[in-house]
């Protein structure tokens, strides 16, 4: 494999997965500010008002900030004047029709989640934040279809650090009355932002009719759709052993759940989110050509294996501590769930970019059905083995799930598209695979000496194997020495 490949996928996951993990921290901040200044119930009201605004925002959207990726990825110089035009055409009704919706059944919603019609003009206010969305997802697709990485990075980085700076004195001198404003001046943070960055883009304003959005972008706005949809199967799985795990063990074992996957779709997840930042367009440009695209596939996977094997086993030792920093003592049960579901982490960094190969493809109907599928495993394997095993069990589930899925993902690749894992790949995958399953072990002995140490040595070897095959990849240790030397 080519050294500068290996090199740009570094760079970019680099530069992405520092980006992921300051938004992170802003949201942690966020969130202890509105402990401080709101307490519980102040918690309570703005999770469910923003759970409600990101349901609303991903059904109007349809799924156009991802298919909207790719057909900029995929069009032509001549036809990318066009294409943009269709696709803030398509941005601004989607917008439209959301901010209709919440202003219409305010009202509703406000009996429906909260019992009474005291919330409905927050639901009308935040009708705006819906539109500011829309808008702002169109600009973020434009800026990673075309590849403009620092201007997309930049646009998060700035929305993010903004949002923090305007909702601490809001919160402060408003208190709870300050959760609806924050909310819609947030939005309208990262419509301002990602405005100021799209708009360096050369467009063209021209005169877009509905007849030829259709005509045009009608396989974009089908694949949007079919996004949605696989998006809701997942939420709705999810949602369905939550109340299965509620009726069988309690609300108790559903805090426990939610506290382990909290951390794994809300922190580790930000890595898949970085990696695919720059891969999705690339792919979507070569998915034709099946030599470049096997090359790309397999070296994404590597990088995910080799980047992820430490951090996952770090995450393993400190499994107690991070719950007990995050949450409390009284959320230690959840450590198991967290400790077991890191192998399914693993088996989703193997199998993610052979799946985002339906994507590139707009093969929509095998698309849907492949998610269903792995959602059906993975909804299966949760309840079978939390059903035989307890709550302890329901993590080995997971990652029994997500085993069957990245199976089913990189056999229908290999036999449909003719897209081969390599040797490499399984290479690395396998011996990924031991050092997790011997680091789980290692957390089973007794004598903490022994196990620590054995943490020790797990973890300086899985860091020196992963920088001795990037260095051999991309000669990056030289690139470090010649940086120090000109330091000195």
């Amino acid at each position: 494999m080519e050294e500068h490949s290996y090199q740009k996928i570094l760079k970019v996951t680099s530069l992405f997965g520092s980006v992921q993990l300051l938004t992170a921290i802003t949201g942690i901040l966020k969130t202890k500010c509105i402990a401080l200044f709101l307490g519980a119930n102040g918690i309570g009201i703005y999770g469910v008002l923003q759970s409600t605004l990101s349901i609303i925002s991903t059904l109007s959207n349809i799924g156009l900030n991802s298919s909207a990726v790719r057909e900029i990825a995929q069009n032509e110089d001549n036809e990318l004047n066009l294409t943009l035009n269709i696709i803030r055409k398509c941005a601004i009704a989607s917008g439209i029709t959301g901010l209709l919706f919440t202003i219409l059944f305010a009202r509703q919603l406000s009996l429906f989640i909260f019992n009474s019609p005291a919330y409905s003009i927050c639901f009308i206010w935040l009708s705006l934040a819906i539109l500011f969305d829309q808008l702002s997802s169109a600009n973020l697709a434009i800026l990673q279809g075309l590849r403009q990485l620092n201007y997309l990075a930049k646009a998060n980085i700035a929305g993010g650090i903004l949002g923090l700076i305007i909702s601490v004195p809001i919160f402060f001198i408003f208190g709870e009355k300050g959760i609806t404003p924050v909310l819609m001046l947030t939005s309208l943070t990262l419509l301002l932002r990602s405005w100021y960055y799209a708009r360096k883009i050369p467009v063209i304003k021209m005169p877009v009719s509905w007849t030829t959005c259709w005509r045009v972008g009608g396989n974009m706005i089908k694949l949007g759709i079919t996004m949605t949809l696989t998006g809701v199967i997942g939420i709705g799985c999810t949602y369905l052993f939550r109340i299965w795990l509620s009726r069988i063990f309690g609300f108790e074992a559903v805090g426990y759940f939610n506290a382990a996957f909290l951390i794994i779709e809300g922190y580790v997840a930000m890595f898949f989110t970085a990696m695919s930042t720059d891969y999705f367009p690339r792919l979507s440009k070569i998915h034709t050509e099946e030599k470049k695209r096997d090359k790309l596939v397999n070296e994404q996977s590597e990088i995910g294996i080799i980047l992820l094997t430490p951090l996952l086993i770090i995450l393993i030792t400190l499994s107690d501590l991070i719950i007990c920093l995050l949450y409390s003592s009284a959320f230690l049960p959840a450590s198991a769930i967290l400790k077991y579901s890191l192998i399914g982490v693993l088996f989703k960094a193997i199998s993610f970019p052979f799946s985002y190969v339906f994507i590139a493809k707009s093969d929509k109907k095998l698309f849907f059905f492949e998610e269903l599928f792995s959602w059906s495993y993975i909804l299966l394997a949760l309840i079978l083995s939390s059903h035989y095993g307890g709550i302890d069990c329901i993590g080995i589930g997971y990652s029994i799930g997500y085993f069957f899925s990245a199976i089913q993902s990189i056999l229908l690749n290999k036999y449909i598209y003719h897209t081969q894992i390599t040797k490499n790949t399984v290479f690395l995958a396998s011996g990924s695979l031991i050092l997790l399953i011997v680091s789980l072990l290692a957390s089973h002995i007794e004598s903490v000496f022994f196990r620590y140490l054995l943490f020790i040595l797990l973890i300086t070897g899985s860091c020196l194997i992963s920088f001795y095959i990037l260095n051999k990849r991309t000669g990056c240790w030289q690139k470090i020495q010649r940086y120090i030397a000109r330091r000195h």
